[in-house]
């Protein structure tokens, strides 16, 4: 069982590692005469798409070296590598990784299907497989599914009101350089922010970070339903 883990948290970080490959060099931007999707490749690095599909790599990347760890002949030699590796991954998934890979996919869906040109211009699919888009929206959410099941003791996690301000403060990080970018650039990175005002825009964040925050509650509810062997584990 712990090679097929190693196994699939090997193909899940060789899939995150091909889709920003192909997102960032592949995907031929310039060659678009929409300006739209000329500026992505500038902006590529400040959509919340990339810094989870980056959290998310780190994440599968520390669970292969964990797992490499306790297929190790001398295992015993390198326990505390690995339980400081569980630790430190359980952390990063139940705080930052669960919540935003939700709040990633269902808003960027949601958006997606009311007018896609909120979000993604229809003119991308000129340059790029549209299945390159499902792995950055889509297969994402693979990860935080399968990672409930396969901790088997549940993930270490820290209490929900360190976590909720954790979540929180990374949330903040990244309006800052919204922001920024919009402050520098003049230009928006999501096409819906040109049809909001002010008002508008603030109501959308505070959604946003409510269903942040409720995505972040649910994550800890999930596992303690499917590891309620493990008391310690539940959240206060």
């Amino acid at each position: 069982m712990s090679k097929l883990i190693f196994t699939y948290h090997a193909l899940a970080f060789f899939h995150h590692v091909c889709m920003l490959k192909i997102g960032k060099f592949d995907v031929p931007y310039h060659q678009s005469e929409d300006p739209r999707i000329v500026e992505m490749e500038e902006f590529g690095p400040r959509y919340l798409t990339i810094w989870n599909i980056l959290v998310q790599t780190l994440f599968l990347f520390m669970a292969m070296c964990e797992d490499w760890v306790r297929l190790h002949p001398n295992k015993k030699r390198f326990e505390i590598i690995a339980d400081q590796l569980a630790k430190v991954k359980g952390y990063l998934y139940t705080v930052i990784i669960f919540p935003t890979t939700l709040v990633v996919s269902l808003f960027f869906w949601i958006l997606f299907h009311i007018d896609r040109d909120f979000v993604l211009p229809e003119t991308f699919e000129q340059i790029a497989p549209f299945w390159l888009n499902h792995g950055m929206h889509t297969n994402i959410l693979v990860v935080i599914v399968a990672e409930l099941f396969i901790a088997k003791k549940g993930l270490p996690r820290p209490k929900f009101v360190i976590a909720a301000l954790a979540s929180s403060g990374f949330a903040l990080v990244y309006l800052v350089q919204f922001f920024v970018a919009y402050w520098q650039f003049g230009r928006w990175l999501y096409g819906i922010f040109y049809h909001l005002s002010c008002a508008q825009m603030a109501g959308l964040f505070l959604c946003q970070h409510a269903a942040y925050l409720l995505f972040l509650r649910m994550g800890f509810l999930l596992q303690d339903k499917l590891h309620t062997s493990h008391p310690h584990l539940k959240a206060n």
